[in-house]
């Protein structure tokens, strides 16, 4: 027996739409920004092992630079969804082709080959909720 409230277009039950007239209904579908910081961390981890393992300064100055982007893009989707989420896909779509190179080079699915999925994943899921916050 939940209660029911009765709108002029359809009676809603509160568990069949929990978003308000007032809000976009895109707005809950798109990502937590969160996810970005996620992102970042997985980057400098991966960072820092290339460099302990192999002694790649490069590796892990790509990493701490391409962190910071995504951390930039973090802070501009507070205040700009569709700047920080773009920004997002698009350091994410770089960071894909690099990892690409890398993986086709080496063939080893670690890091080049795990880094170029979640690479993929980010542009797929930031590049989304861009087109959302248009």
């Amino acid at each position: 027996t939940t209660p029911k409230q009765t709108t002029a277009q359809k009676t809603v039950t509160p568990s069949e739409d929990s978003v308000s007239g007032d809000e976009e209904p895109s707005t809950s579908r798109r990502p937590s920004p969160a996810v970005l910081g996620a992102v970042a961390a997985v980057l400098v981890i991966v960072g820092v092992v290339g460099w302990r393992l192999s002694g790649s300064r490069m590796s892990f100055t790509a990493s701490l630079i391409s962190a910071a982007l995504l951390t930039t893009a973090y802070s501009l989707s507070h205040s700009s969804s569709f700047g920080g989420y773009l920004m997002a896909a698009i350091v994410s779509l770089a960071l894909g082709i690099l990892f690409a190179v890398r993986f086709r080079k080496t063939g080893k699915f670690l890091p080049a080959g795990m880094m170029l999925l979640v690479s993929l994943a980010v542009v797929i899921l930031f590049g989304w909720a861009a087109a959302l916050a248009w």
